[in-house]
C-alpha cells in the first residue's frame, strides 16, 4: 500500500481530493498524525504561561516597540 502525507491542506482541499478519491473508486484509509503540533513550541507556550503566573514577566512601553 502507498501512503500519501499532505501535511498542510485546508478542509475544501480535503473535500475535493476525497471526492476524486472516491470518483475513481480508489481504496484509502485516513488517519491523524500521531502530533499535530511541535512539543517543543508546547513546551516554550506553558513555559511562557508559568513564567507569567509566578510575574517573571518584562513589560514593554508601546512606544519602545517601534524605535
Amino acid at each position: 500500500m502507498t501512503t500519501l502525507t499532505f501535511p498542510h491542506i485546508d478542509y475544501v482541499q480535503r473535500t475535493q481530493l476525497l471526492a476524486y478519491i472516491k470518483r475513481k473508486n480508489i481504496v484509502f484509509d485516513i488517519s491523524e498524525p500521531d502530533e499535530q503540533y511541535n512539543p517543543e513550541f508546547v513546551a516554550k507556550i506553558h513555559e511562557s504561561i508559568e513564567q507569567e503566573k509566578n510575574g517573571q514577566t518584562v513589560k514593554i512601553n508601546i512606544d519602545d516597540i517601534w524605535k
